[in-house]
Protein backbone atom coordinates (compact mmCIF):
# COMPACT_ATOMS: atom_id res chain seq x y z
CA UNK A 1 0.00 0.00 0.00
CA UNK A 2 2.75 2.25 0.76
CA UNK A 3 4.98 1.61 -2.33
CA UNK A 4 1.65 3.03 -4.87
CA UNK A 5 0.94 5.39 -2.42
CA UNK A 6 4.56 6.82 -3.38
CA UNK A 7 4.37 5.77 -6.91
CA UNK A 8 1.03 7.92 -7.33
CA UNK A 9 2.26 10.87 -5.49
CA UNK A 10 5.47 10.94 -8.03
CA UNK A 11 3.48 10.05 -10.93
CA UNK A 12 1.32 13.25 -9.99
CA UNK A 13 4.37 15.38 -9.27
CA UNK A 14 6.02 14.55 -12.55
CA UNK A 15 3.03 15.91 -14.58
CA UNK A 16 2.55 18.71 -12.35
CA UNK A 17 5.89 19.90 -13.37
CA UNK A 18 5.12 19.51 -17.15
CA UNK A 19 1.63 21.01 -16.93
CA UNK A 20 3.33 23.91 -14.99
CA UNK A 21 5.97 24.43 -17.80
CA UNK A 22 3.87 24.48 -20.51
CA UNK A 23 1.08 27.20 -18.45
CA UNK A 24 4.37 29.08 -17.69
CA UNK A 25 5.80 28.97 -21.32
CA UNK A 26 2.71 29.62 -23.24
CA UNK A 27 1.39 32.20 -20.76
CA UNK A 28 5.07 34.33 -21.62
CA UNK A 29 4.43 33.77 -25.04
CA UNK A 30 1.14 34.90 -25.16
CA UNK A 31 -0.97 34.23 -27.87
CA UNK A 32 0.63 34.69 -31.17
CA UNK A 33 3.06 31.74 -29.70
CA UNK A 34 -0.64 29.54 -29.33
CA UNK A 35 -1.88 30.53 -32.51
CA UNK A 36 0.47 31.32 -34.87
CA UNK A 37 -2.21 32.23 -37.29
CA UNK A 38 -3.04 35.58 -35.05
CA UNK A 39 0.19 36.58 -35.40
CA UNK A 40 0.09 40.39 -36.67
CA UNK A 41 3.68 41.40 -36.87
CA UNK A 42 3.90 40.50 -40.69
CA UNK A 43 1.91 42.31 -43.37
CA UNK A 44 -1.48 43.42 -43.96
CA UNK A 45 -3.43 41.36 -45.28
CA UNK A 46 -5.32 42.22 -48.82
CA UNK A 47 -8.79 43.17 -48.69
CA UNK A 48 -9.61 39.72 -50.59
CA UNK A 49 -8.95 37.70 -47.48
CA UNK A 50 -10.50 40.02 -45.16
CA UNK A 51 -13.48 37.35 -44.46
CA UNK A 52 -10.91 34.76 -43.46
CA UNK A 53 -10.12 36.25 -40.26
CA UNK A 54 -10.18 34.15 -37.25
CA UNK A 55 -12.24 34.62 -34.88
CA UNK A 56 -10.35 35.32 -31.61
CA UNK A 57 -13.41 35.46 -28.94
CA UNK A 58 -16.91 34.70 -28.75
CA UNK A 59 -19.81 33.42 -26.40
Amino acid sequence: MLFSLVALTLLYGGLMVVELILIIKYARGGVAAAMPELDTSGSKPSAEHEDDDVLSFAY
